[in-house]
This record gives C-alpha cells, sequence and structure tokens, in this order.
C-alpha cells in the first residue's frame, strides 16, 4: 500500500473555499496534503478523519524564502494557539488544518481576506495573465501582417493554422481567469461589506475543454510540419520543460540549504535566461545541421558549393522540363514542397540543376506554386491573394512595382492568364493563371519568346485540372 499519492490540482488561487473542500474530502479518505507543486500536490496517508482546513493569504512569503520569517513564525503561532496545524504552504498560499468540530475561524473580516487576496493577485496572477496576453495579442498582429503580405501562405499553412488555433485558445484560458476573477473581485467586496465572503463560481468544464482544445490543436500543429521541424521542436519543447524542472528542483535545493531569498531568485533568473538561450540556439544549430547532412531522408545525398552544403532532391514532380522541352541535362534537382491546412494545398515544385555545375542558369529550370482551396468560397481569396502578392501592390513607389499583362487564357486552358513585365517593357517568362478551384503560378528559363500553345496546354493537364 502506497503511502504518499500526487494529484494534478487545478484551483484558483482564490477559491478557498474549493481548496478546502477538496483537502476535507481527501482526508476523510485517508490523505493530508503535504507539498503544493505548481502542478501536483503531495498527499500523505494517515487515519481517515473529519478535519477542517482553512487556506489564507500571508502577503510577506515568497517560493524563495529558504524558511518562514520572523512574522510568519509569528503567524504560525497565532495559528497553532487557536488550534490550527500548518499542512502545506506555497509562496503566499498557506494550508492550515484543525481537528476540532467548530474551530474558530483564522481570518474573521471577509473584508480583510477579500484585500489580502487581491494584494496577492496584483502581485503575481494578473501580471502573469496580462503579460501572457499582450506577448499572443503581439503574435497575433504579427500573423495579420503575415497575412496582409501573403494571405495564401498563412491559409495553407498548417502549423500556423492549427498553432493559431491554440494560442486562441490559451488567450481564452487567460481572459476567463482574468475576467472570471475581475467579476469575482467586484462582487465579493460587495459581499465583504455585509460579512460574507463569496464563493468562487466553478467553471472546471469549460477550461478541460479549452485545454484539449490546446493540446489537440498543438498535436496538429506538430503533425504539419516536416520531420525536421517537428524534430526541432520537440527539442525546443522538451528543453523548455527540463529548464522549468531544473529552475523548481534548483529552488528547492537552495531552499534545503537556507540560502538566502535573494541570491535564490537572482541565480534562478539567470540561469532560466542564460538556459534558454542555450536551448534555443542549440535547436538553431541543429535544424541547419540537419537540414545540411539531411538527415530525415528528404533527398538523395548532399553536395558541397562555395562552403555550402546542399540536399540534392528527387521528388516526383506533377511536371517537369521533359515534359515541355527535350533537354539532355539528366542530372536535375527535383524539389517538392507541400503546405496543407484544413483550409487550403500549396504545393512547390522545383526543377533546376546543381549549383556547381558550369552555365548554370544556361541549364533549363522550371519552378511553379499550386495553390488549391479545400472550401469554395476562399477561391476568390486565394486567387486576390496570390495575384496581390504577385503584384507588389504594397510598394509605395510605383516605379519599383511588378507590371503585368493580361494575355489569352485558352491555350492555357484557364480562367485567367497574366504574364510579368519588366520594367523596360520585356517580357519575362512568369506567368499567373487562374484555374476553377487552384492558382497556379509558373517561372521558368527557357523560350524567350514564351511558350508555345503546346506547352501551355500541358501546363494547363498537368497543374491546371
Amino acid at each position: 500500500m502506497k503511502d504518499r499519492k500526487r494529484r494534478l490540482e487545478q484551483f484558483p488561487f482564490y477559491n478557498c473555499a474549493g481548496i478546502e473542500r477538496r483537502l476535507e474530502k481527501m482526508a476523510a479518505q485517508g490523505w493530508m496534503l503535504d507539498e503544493i507543486g505548481p502542478f501536483f500536490w503531495s498527499y500523505r496517508r494517515i487515519e481517515p478523519q473529519k478535519l477542517t482546513f482553512s487556506v489564507c493569504c500571508f502577503l510577506e512569503a515568497s517560493e524563495y524564502d529558504p524558511e518562514p520569517s520572523e512574522g510568519q513564525k509569528t503567524f504560525y503561532d497565532f495559528c497553532a494557539h487557536t488550534g490550527w496545524t500548518l499542512a502545506a504552504s506555497s509562496a503566499q498560499m498557506q494550508v492550515f488544518y484543525n481537528e476540532q468540530k467548530n474551530p474558530v475561524p483564522i481570518e474573521t473580516d471577509p473584508v480583510v481576506s477579500v484585500d489580502s487576496i487581491h494584494r496577492m493577485a496584483k502581485s503575481r496572477f494578473l501580471p502573469y495573465n496580462l503579460t501572457v496576453m499582450a506577448v499572443l495579442l503581439m503574435y497575433g498582429w504579427l500573423l495579420a501582417e503575415l497575412w496582409s503580405s501573403d494571405p495564401v501562405n498563412v491559409l495553407a499553412d498548417g502549423s500556423l493554422f492549427w498553432g493559431g488555433i491554440a494560442l486562441l485558445g490559451l488567450f481564452a484560458v487567460c481572459a476567463l481567469d482574468v475576467g472570471r476573477y475581475e467579476l469575482w473581485h467586484i462582487r465579493a467586496k460587495k459581499a465583504a461589506e455585509w460579512g460574507e465572503l463569496l464563493p468562487t463560481p466553478s467553471c472546471a468544464r469549460v477550461e478541460w475543454i479549452i485545454r484539449l482544445w490546446i493540446v489537440a490543436s498543438l498535436t496538429a500543429s506538430l503533425l504539419s510540419v516536416p520531420g525536421l521541424t517537428a524534430a526541432v521542436i520537440g527539442v525546443r519543447a522538451v528543453g523548455i520543460c527540463a529548464i522549468a524542472f531544473l529552475i523548481y528542483s534548483g529552488r528547492q535545493l537552495f531552499k534545503r540549504r537556507k540560502k538566502p531569498a535573494k541570491t535564490s531568485r537572482t541565480i534562478s533568473h539567470a540561469a532560466c535566461f542564460t538556459l534558454s538561450f542555450v536551448v534555443m540556439t542549440a535547436a538553431v544549430c541543429l535544424e541547419q545541421e540537419g537540414r545540411n547532412r539531411n538527415w530525415f531522408g528528404d533527398g538523395c545525398g548532399t553536395y558541397e558549393h562555395d562552403g555550402q552544403s546542399y540536399v540534392f532532391h528527387q521528388d516526383a514532380l506533377p511536371l517537369t522540363v521533359e515534359d515541355l522541352v527535350d533537354s539532355d541535362y539528366g542530372l536535375y534537382c527535383r524539389e517538392r514542397q507541400e503546405k496543407s491546412s484544413p483550409l487550403a494545398v500549396r504545393t512547390v515544385g522545383r526543377q533546376g540543376p546543381r549549383f556547381d555545375e558550369e552555365d548554370y542558369d544556361q541549364i533549363p529550370s522550371l519552378v511553379y506554386i499550386v495553390v488549391r482551396p479545400r472550401l469554395p468560397f476562399l477561391s476568390g481569396l486565394c486567387w486576390e491573394g496570390q495575384y496581390r502578392r504577385w503584384d507588389d501592390q504594397r510598394r509605395v513607389d510605383d516605379s519599383h512595382r511588378k507590371l503585368y499583362e493580361p494575355m489569352d487564357p485558352a491555350p492555357w486552358g484557364a480562367e485567367e492568364a497574366y504574364r510579368q513585365l519588366y520594367r523596360d517593357g520585356g517580357r519575362s517568362n512568369r506567368y499567373l493563371l487562374r484555374y476553377e478551384g487552384r492558382v497556379v503560378e509558373l517561372v521558368f528559363n527557357f523560350g524567350e519568346d514564351g511558350p508555345t500553345p503546346a506547352q501551355m496546354a500541358v501546363v494547363g493537364e498537368r497543374l491546371g485540372s
């Protein structure tokens, strides 16, 4: 039979009544609270008995204190004099129990209790949640900026889509916590004036639904990225968890060795900053090394050119140079990249020579982007987004804008077709095509006069249907 157990306890810090009811129920089952962790609470086995618990705040306490201060000791002595014994504490939260049937409450003035809770909220709870919400709003602003410049990439990026859903859930959790507390505080102050301590409303079911939403979205986001990127994200996540564990363990070690709170706090903050920098730097180096050495086998090998390592891809492509022209160059690098989300799919195909080949720019090459919206009403948005990015209307100086001209879409089998022009009036070999249910952007470096009708028909058959 185990003498200790750990439970995941998720209570708002101001839900004193809820915490007390849980601890009284656990004591009746033979378990006494022994330690309050950041997520899990530790219990030790006792004889089942009916106990009364009281949760109160001691504002001068800190999680870095190696031992109770003189003020805390005086407070503990006062509680012990009325039959209250300290069960556990976590920073400012102090938990006591009493074996008497109708013990004298530790705090008898609801006004003082509400004021103490609010002061504790201002010191930790509110700054933390508001900071997280500010960071999430900043991320949302960056996502909006990315959307304004390249909406198609945002629509088709599964990691951005699911990551945004997860962060929206996290913002909802923080907003729910802050809003629920502020509502409770306003009502609790009024109730305290009448001598009552207002209970905390429970939103446990809603919170668990949002947490499951966050976990599912993060999992989907991780599954939406390539193997190397997923590995790097995993390394970062493991590193962050390891940092949190090391900081918490170090803080507990400093407590056992009676180190001053100021020393413990300084070392913890410095270690957190240093280890975070190390983990992020290691993740970037790992990603670069993985790409250089082709660890996840996304190509047929690597080669060196001008001191850099490149992956030699041999992916299957829906349209190749050989489909359009006769080419005797056989060492083509063929790369296919695809991003997808529940909203759209974006496929990029590249076929070209290796960078270490002579007359590299004279060898026929091909690059194209195919965007396929999954929902019919997004077709117009995908076309406008790709057209806007291609036209580059965000430029202030008209002399730097890309020029374009409409052309006959019939040979392409398309609904609309455009060709890019140079500033001097010359025509480039970059084309933007609109088909039913997809948008195609095509660039190739052969055929100065542009593709022939036969080549246009092949493009429409391979990419437009």
